[in-house]
């Protein structure tokens, strides 16, 4: 079971979604879904971009609106949830041309980049010492996450395990790793999991 205050930083995380399943302007109710014909929203093509040369690590990696379109035997997908923009660069840099790599913002950015990596495995680097994303918040949706996602949590201290353990069914595709870890050693764990 989840404290007060975790279950508060998981609502608020979730906010962007329950706005999104609001009612409908025009009818003030949802609209139905018929199961044999479900209208799901069209995702955009996943856009990554290409990155240009940065010279400072404290600025994130941007990113051009070339489209990359993945093929069987493409590449994989690392998805990285970092508030810290220098531990996002070291992983971007050590990843490249290993994965494509891309950093999510919020909870609704990871979901909507596993709605379009899903058949690809994606890993997701949830960096727990500043993360994006609450390890907590992506716990309880864990049932919802690709089949093949491995979710690594760079930093998670014994609470963040805890409520790992309590909210998720099966933690066997969460990996830990300590706040003594490093780029290099998260990037060698990536390694092994994209392989």
């Amino acid at each position: 079971m989840i404290d007060v205050d975790a279950a508060h930083a998981v609502t608020e995380q979730l906010a962007p979604l329950i706005e999104r399943a609001s009612p409908t302007e025009e009818s003030g109710v949802f609209e139905e879904i018929d199961p044999r014909n479900p209208k799901v929203p069209k995702q955009p093509p996943l856009r990554l971009k290409a990155p240009r040369t940065i010279s400072d690590p404290a600025q994130p990696k941007e990113f051009t609106n070339e489209t990359v379109v993945p093929t069987q035997g493409a590449i994989p997908f690392v998805l990285i949830a970092s508030l810290d923009p220098a531990r996002q660069y070291e992983l971007e840099e050590r990843l490249d041309g290993d994965a494509v790599v891309q950093t999510v913002e919020d909870i609704v950015a990871l979901l909507e980049a596993f709605d379009i990596t899903a058949d690809y495995s994606p890993v997701v680097v949830i960096d727990c010492m500043e993360p994006a994303v609450q390890p907590s918040t992506l716990a309880t949706v864990a049932p919802d996450l690709p089949h093949g996602s491995t979710i690594l949590l760079w930093g998670a201290n014994r609470e963040t395990e805890e409520v790992i353990d309590n909210l998720v069914k099966d933690a066997s595709r969460w990996i830990r790793c300590g706040v003594d870890a490093t780029a290099d050693d998260v990037c060698a764990i990536v390694s092994v999991l994209i392989d």
